[in-house]
């Protein structure tokens, strides 16, 4: 099989002073001709070389140009040929039928010589714009999965040491340190919290990065343990902020992975808690629509201002200076609900409190 650097296209069409007229019309404008009497020669030819484009008869003997065209589309490496028809025929039906077997475009016949280099320069541009566009996002597509490759490897070298950095410091601040200065206390103390804020982050980063290529199985989910086990992972922070979250009494069904929507009830209600009211009141819930499932975490907090809103779903996206804040949450909440086919967004105005919502297709 080959393919040449210069423009190739091949002419199809049962009749010679046809081929001939338009291979008189492309001599001149460094195009490299084939030709073809027949559908069946056409594929022969195809078989061979990989054209640029090609110009095909419509009404043609025992094949005629949709089911060659038709053919033509059924190979993989031949999708992407634009192929446009030489017609005769100018009724609505045989123009849709043209571009429901695949064609870019039609020539109506007899074939002016001016509009049929138009069309072919025309299509040639336009693929050769989408041969680079699809080249570009495959070597993006590449360099996306080498650095989640990368990050993904450092932060499991960093996990080791930081483990035992923190095991060491939650050991010391839990021993008995009276007999140490004060400051020595505060740098413990410090270690300890900061440790376990790197760890955070790199768990949420490792998150991150999985919920970009990984494969998952659906399945029914049990969205009350769901939500107990993230408010049981939320457990210290309530405590500490007397917040209170109020659940429905019955979730309806949905199909998800239940790791990933623990993570997105994890974020907001934790997001809720840091920014709620004082002390946070937060409400979960969801409702039945016609094609999806609601569900939203809603706070008494202060809102959030309009033109912050559009920080909020953007990694390191951070609204505030809190050192318990990695702006990584709701970044993890927008890739994990776009896994799922769904939608996250959120509705706030000063003074009257946040809701977060995000809607997933009904089981």
């Amino acid at each position: 099989m080959q393919k040449t650097d210069s423009p190739v296209v091949l002419l199809v069409d049962d009749t010679v002073t046809n081929l001939q007229l338009l291979s008189d019309y492309l001599s001149d404008s460094n195009y490299r001709i084939l030709t073809a009497l027949n559908g069946e020669k056409a594929l022969e030819r195809l078989d061979l070389i990989i054209p640029d484009i090609i110009l095909l008869d419509v009404m043609m003997p025992r094949m005629d140009g949709f089911e060659v065209c038709s053919r033509i589309k059924a190979q993989k490496r031949l999708l992407h040929v634009p192929v446009i028809f030489m017609t005769a025929l100018a009724d609505v039906q045989s123009k849709v039928k043209a571009f429901s077997v695949g064609a870019v475009d039609y020539i109506e016949k007899p074939v002016q010589k001016e509009e049929a280099l138009a069309r072919i320069k025309t299509h040639l541009e336009i693929h050769r714009l989408q041969q680079n566009l699809e080249a570009e996002i495959v070597e993006k597509e590449h360099m996306i999965e080498e650095l989640d490759a990368y990050a993904h490897t450092v932060a499991h070298n960093l996990k080791n040491p930081l483990l035992g950095i923190q095991s060491l410091s939650d050991l010391l601040v839990s021993e008995d340190a009276s007999s140490l200065p004060e400051d020595i206390k505060e740098c413990l103390q410090t270690i300890h919290q900061s440790s376990a804020q790197v760890n955070n982050i790199i768990n949420e980063l490792l998150l991150l990065a999985q919920c970009r290529g990984a494969q998952v199985a659906f399945a029914p989910l049990n969205i009350p343990q769901i939500l107990q086990n993230a408010l049981n992972r939320l457990r210290i922070p309530l405590q500490e902020t007397n917040g209170t979250v109020t659940l429905m009494n019955q979730w309806p069904s949905v199909n998800a992975y239940g790791p990933w929507i623990e993570e997105v009830f994890y974020n907001l209600i934790s997001n809720a808690i840091k920014y709620g009211g004082q002390p946070p009141s937060i409400e979960v819930g969801a409702s039945v629509q016609e094609k999806n499932i609601l569900f939203w975490v809603k706070d008494n907090g202060p809102g959030i201002p309009l033109e912050k809103q559009k920080l909020l779903f953007q990694p390191f996206g951070r609204l505030s200076s809190r050192p318990d804040s990695t702006g990584l949450g709701l970044s993890i909440v927008r890739r994990i609900i776009d896994r799922f086919n769904g939608k996250v967004y959120v509705e706030s105005a000063e003074g009257q409190g946040t809701s977060f919502f995000f809607l997933l297709p009904r089981s």
